[in-house]
């Protein structure tokens, strides 16, 4: 579609939008194939219709003509191959608790990648990243800017949603104040008390978070050690350089700001490192045994901040490169692009690029995984290098 890559509004009416997420939707002008499909290059881009025009290419998510209400919605990941990679439409438009992450526009000025039109301002909105230039028009004049820790898009009870992560900074920063719904996308009650403090504020973007059972051990400013128990914790180290261990449990670990360190130790655990250089530890303190490793997720390594996997030999005992950053034996790490390939490797730690998925490989080339398994996924799907690890000794 060209204008309105979600939906498109026009006539005498108003609209309200709410409780709604708008995610990879794209307002371009695709050649398409015989069969009425848009041709994709090898690159997995659009191929641009020569007969028409990229700068009718608006709203990526929507082009909304009439006056309208945006509400506890979540826009993520939409593109406009000219203008607004969110928004174009009418001035009298008010965004209200919505999210706009990561959006963009293709235009050569590096303008209007949220909307050609800056909204009116109800208040408890994010966006992240900030405007790329002075001239790229923000979703609104006083918006946050902040990463709202989206989680992939997902099916949930049928609907596909972005959940928020543990540490969102959505999590209970909504305006209660004339909000025009009480339940979410999901049918989740509003508002809830998702950060544990004892009051209910309505969370920013579709869909509440609900916190899982368990203890909830926050840190504070200082450098904290911060240590979980056999329940399912959340764990929140806020600022300073903390140390953060699960223990058993299904837990979801957040360092926050500083140099922190991230050891869900047994169970599946949720693990975000926060700003700065972070170490992701995988120690059980015994021999690698799946069902006590459960298979973690880590929602953020970025390498460019100097994130670091970091493997014990004591629960990784069939390594044989000495300790220290990076493989001193070559061949005991291998990254694949496809599942067939993870069991056959020769290596012992085994990175799909695919889905980011890192194995456990003890008995090498033979099939299977022996005694090892799949212990880690990279949620956003790093480029893993040997560098990007840490072997700490017995």
């Amino acid at each position: 579609m060209h204008q309105g890559g979600g939906l498109w509004v026009g006539g005498d009416a108003t609209s309200t939008v709410i409780n709604s997420t708008f995610s990879n939707n794209n307002a371009f002008p695709a050649k398409l194939d015989n069969n009425d499909q848009p041709i994709i290059d090898s690159d997995g881009n659009y191929v641009l219709d020569p007969q028409q025009d990229i700068k009718k290419a608006i709203g990526g998510a929507m082009n909304l003509n009439v006056p309208a209400t945006i509400a506890n919605s979540t826009f993520a990941n939409n593109h406009a191959g000219w203008w607004g990679g969110v928004f174009v439409g009418n001035e009298s438009t008010t965004t209200t608790n919505s999210i706009y992450y990561n959006n963009t526009a293709g235009n050569p000025y590096g303008q209007a990648n949220q909307t050609a039109k800056q909204l009116n301002d109800g208040g408890g909105n994010i966006q992240y990243p900030d405007q790329a230039n002075t001239n790229d028009k923000k979703i609104t004049a006083n918006v946050t800017i902040a990463d709202p820790l989206l989680a992939e898009l997902q099916e949930v009870n049928g609907v596909l949603v972005h959940p928020l992560l543990s540490g969102s900074p959505a999590i209970d920063s909504g305006v209660n104040t004339d909000v025009p719904n009480t339940t979410d996308q999901l049918g989740n009650t509003r508002p809830v008390d998702g950060d544990n403090n004892g009051s209910s504020i309505i969370d920013i973007g579709a869909v509440e978070f609900i916190p899982t059972p368990g203890n909830y051990i926050v840190g504070d400013n200082l450098d904290n050690l911060l240590n979980g128990t056999s329940q399912n914790d959340n764990i929140d180290g806020l600022t300073g350089n903390d140390t953060l261990k699960g223990d058993a449990g299904n837990d979801t670990i957040n360092g926050g700001d500083g140099l922190d360190i991230l050891n869900g130790e047994q169970g599946t655990d949720i693990l975000t490192g926060g700003s700065d250089s972070d170490r992701f530890l995988f120690d059980i303190g015994s021999q690698f045994n799946l069902a006590d490793m459960g298979s973690d997720i880590i929602t953020d390594f970025n390498s460019a901040e100097l994130d670091k996997i970091v493997l014990s030999k004591t629960t990784f005992t069939s390594l044989d490169s000495v300790v220290g950053d990076g493989f001193t034996v070559t061949e005991e790490f291998a990254v694949v692009d496809n599942g067939a390939a993870v069991a056959t490797s020769t290596a012992k730690i085994v990175y799909n690029s695919a889905n980011g998925q890192i194995f456990y490989n003890p008995n090498g080339i033979t099939s299977g995984f022996g005694d090892g398994g799949l212990f880690a996924t990279l949620e956003n799907q790093a480029n893993l290098q040997t560098e990007d690890f840490v072997l700490t000794g017995l």
